[in-house]
């Protein structure tokens, strides 16, 4: 295998650039669509439950389901019942993990 290096602009440095990170750049395509279509996100690239099942092509029941069971689709809930939002970047690497099987 062979390294690419790479001169930077600013101060002419040699370096080598790290390798992408699929699961960024899906969460970077998944917020644009968002953006795109309207949908809520938050500051820190969160979406509520309706948002998060349409991309993942899942009922927010089985969004549901999963949170109550042991499905490894990290949620954050805001107060003891207040409203749950995921994260772009969870939504993305549960999308890439599940391309794997």
């Amino acid at each position: 295998m062979t390294s690419i290096a790479c001169t930077c602009p600013r101060c002419g440095c040699a370096f080598t650039p790290t390798p992408a990170d699929p699961a960024a750049d899906l969460a970077a395509s998944l917020r644009a669509e968002c953006e795109r279509r309207g949908h809520w996100i938050s500051l820190d690239g969160r979406v509520n439950r309706a948002t998060a099942a349409l991309l993942l092509d899942r009922s927010e029941g089985t969004l549901a389901n999963w949170r109550a069971g042991s499905n490894p689709l990290p949620f954050h809930r805001l107060g003891k019942r207040g409203a749950v939002t995921y994260s772009l970047l969870d939504i993305a690497q549960f999308v890439l993990r599940a391309r794997e099987y």
